[in-house]
């Protein structure tokens, strides 16, 4: 059974997560992060969302992301 479609609420959060199996790390370095993240950036435009943090971290080089219409 599918999960019911998400209702989208304009500047709602959203909680998105990703976590490797048995809690290891989904990079293998600091390289291959920043590749997710240029290529969130470029999706951002298309799909118009912001990324609030990455990781647990509130750092001010991790821009925030945030659905921006519904």
């Amino acid at each position: 059974m599918s999960r019911q479609l998400r209702i989208l609420f304009p500047d709602f959060v959203y909680h998105i997560g990703a976590r490797g199996y048995e809690k290891n790390f989904i990079f293998r370095d600091d390289k291959e992060k920043q590749h997710l993240l240029d290529i969130l950036t470029r999706a951002s435009t298309k799909f118009e969302f912001r990324c609030m943090t990455t990781g647990n971290s509130a750092r001010d080089d991790h821009p925030p992301m945030r659905h921006r219409k519904a």
